[in-house]
């Protein structure tokens, strides 16, 4: 009986330690909002046609808008051929009305991104966020765009 006993519990340390490691392994794999947005240069999702729009997160907490157009040039200014436009930004659970610069770098999730502007901050809702897209809602908007990774 002592046996059984002892199997029985050693079978149950066993299934439990797999778990606790699988659950381990999972929370060491799960990166941050802000971890997936400064990986990737984002491209937006179908207008590569005709203007190039990339995106991209830096470690100094700046949104880094690229453009580049195919019918009206470039601006020569950077390795690429074009030139960045610079905003700060941080990541926020809510809705904000007014861009608070205290908040930017501190959170590294969120549902929203908060983006400088010269009057209202822009808020963009994310949909989704993975390896492959990021997903935004801009007031009645949604904006798909294509992760391609960073060559820092």
């Amino acid at each position: 009986m002592k046996t059984k006993n002892h199997v029985c519990l050693a079978l149950l340390l066993i299934l439990y330690l797999s778990i606790l490691s699988v659950d381990n392994l999972y929370a060491q794999q799960k990166r941050t909002t802000q971890e997936v947005l400064m990986s990737y240069d984002w491209i937006s999702d179908g207008q590569e046609n005709l203007i190039n729009i990339s995106m991209y997160f830096d470690k100094k907490n700046e949104y880094n808008l690229v453009r580049g157009s195919k019918l009206w040039g470039h601006e020569k200014n950077d390795k690429e051929g074009r030139k960045p436009v610079h905003y700060f930004y941080y990541l926020s659970d809510s809705i904000e009305s007014k861009f608070d610069s205290t908040k930017v770098g501190k959170q590294v999730e969120g549902k929203y991104i908060i983006r400088a502007s010269f009057l209202d901050p822009v808020v963009w809702e994310i949909v989704d966020i993975n390896d492959e897209k990021l997903v935004i809602r801009w007031g009645e908007d949604t904006i798909t765009w294509l992760a391609k990774p960073r060559k820092n």
